[in-house]
């Protein structure tokens, strides 16, 4: 039986995490490491952290709220939490030594989330549990109705930005890739139908929001610039989750419907939080004498349009009897070259309206090329 470490002395709360500390060595025995949650109050839970969810944490054989807990370790080697950098929000430390911060929403086999991040586990040694009060949640909104079943769109959209940098004396290019893996549940029709011009001929439709219910997404720039005297190549990839329902009046955009119940046309914008981005690299060589520099920066993940915006098509048709949104385009700059290619594929799956499909996070960065399109097959 796992036991539950405490020190009960009020003359000695400043010391608790160190005692405790001292005991949980006693007490571990050689192997894997083992997940531990450090309590306000100095007491310790070892054991497998199950899961973190709704403000719940299940460790071991204990169950802790949130509010109990200060941090949480990921197979700990130790007892010594790293220098805490921000007490006002939470933050995951990771085995590189870089940190997160953000809300923290979820822990599960493989991916740490916060509100603003989706991390992989194995990356995650250390996550502070701030006590002070979060800002009002980007969750999605629920269904008006959660009992019962609902029609969710699940799969992929990918798009690539490229172009020139640099000037014609230091010539350069980069590519920017996203990838949104999608989850999209219809809402309740808009009462009444407005008509809509297919085949040539009037069609009375509902129209049916669609809201982001649980999609995550991934970024990769490459950017490089190459001159007689100097050079600079910069590189990042990061994914995360997107919590904001939609930016269009909460969704994502709108699908029409036949009064028979048949799916027809499409639109919707897939775009990542507000202020979300991805850690990049730059290395270079610069000066009189050339010298060489390295420096961090961020970059944003692409907004990407289906059925408007960019997409030359407006809207777009749902094919395979109403249970397919799939298509591609390619928008191409002043030279007519490829400057946006586009592509994507979602299914109709149903599923209980408040246990959308989960998605986990990814499991590799983006080596593929856009163009070939492999869209994961989920099964649906």
């Amino acid at each position: 039986m796992k036991k539950r470490l405490s020190i009960l002395s009020p003359d000695c709360r400043n010391c608790g995490v160190l005692i405790s500390a001292l005991l949980f060595v006693l007490h571990c025995s050689a192997g894997t490491p083992a997940d531990v949650a450090i309590e306000r109050s100095g007491a310790i839970e070892k054991g497998d952290l199950k899961s973190y969810a709704s403000d719940v944490c299940q460790i071991g054989s204990a169950t802790l709220q949130r509010k109990q807990i200060e941090w949480i370790g990921l197979a700990a080697v130790d007892l010594t939490p790293p220098a805490l950098k921000d007490s006002t929000d939470d933050e995951a430390y990771l085995r590189d030594g870089s940190v997160r911060t953000g809300h923290l929403i979820e822990i599960n086999s493989v991916e740490v989330a916060l509100q603003a991040h989706a991390l992989k586990r194995a990356n995650v040694a250390w996550i502070h549990l701030s006590d002070v009060a979060p800002a009002p949640s980007l969750s999605p909104s629920p269904s008006p109705n959660l009992s019962g079943n609902c029609t969710f769109w699940v799969g992929q959209v990918k798009s690539e930005e490229s172009g020139k940098r640099g000037s014609i004396a230091e010539p350069g290019k980069y590519v920017t890739k996203t990838i949104y893996h999608v989850v999209l549940r219809e809402e309740t029709p808009t009462p009444g139908t407005h008509a809509e011009l297919l085949d040539g001929r009037s069609v009375n439709v509902h129209e049916i929001r669609l809201i982001n219910a649980g999609s995550l997404v991934e970024g990769k720039e490459d950017e490089s610039v190459t001159g007689p005297q100097s050079y600079y190549h910069t590189m990042g990839y990061g994914y995360a989750r997107v919590f904001n329902p939609g930016s269009n009046f909460g969704s994502v955009g709108f699908l029409n419907i036949t009064e028979a119940g048949k799916r027809l046309e499409y639109r919707f914008t897939m775009e990542a939080d507000f202020g979300t981005l991805f850690p990049t690299t730059t290395h270079g060589v610069r000066g009189t004498p050339p010298q060489p520099y390295d420096f961090d920066s961020h970059h944003g993940f692409l907004m990407v349009g289906i059925g408007h915006r960019e997409d030359p098509q407006v809207p777009r048709r749902v094919s395979a009897d109403g249970r397919v949104m799939e298509g591609n385009y390619t928008v191409r700059d002043a030279e007519g070259a490829p400057a946006e290619k586009t592509f994507w594929k979602l299914r109709a799956t149903t599923a209980s309206c408040g246990s959308p499909p989960h998605l986990d996070a990814p499991g590799r960065a983006m080596e593929e090329d856009l163009s070939t399109f492999p869209i994961e097959d989920l099964g649906l």
